[in-house]
C-alpha cells in the first residue's frame, strides 16, 4: 500500500463520515445526494496541500 492508497482510503472513510452525519442531522434527504456525498472527491476541488480533514 502506498500514500496514495491509504490518501483515498481515508478520504472515502471521511466522505462517509460526513454523510452521515448529515443524515442523522436531516440534511440528506435523498438517495441521490446522499451517493454523492459518498462518492465526489471533495478534494480535487480544494487547493493543493489542503489536509483531507479540512476539505
Amino acid at each position: 500500500m502506498n500514500d496514495e492508497t491509504i490518501d483515498q482510503a481515508q478520504a472515502g472513510e471521511l466522505r462517509d463520515k460526513l454523510a452521515d452525519e448529515l443524515a442523522a442531522a436531516g440534511h440528506i434527504k435523498s438517495a441521490q445526494v446522499d451517493r454523492a456525498f459518498r462518492t465526489v472527491d471533495r478534494h480535487a476541488f480544494v487547493p493543493a496541500g489542503t489536509p483531507l480533514e479540512v476539505t
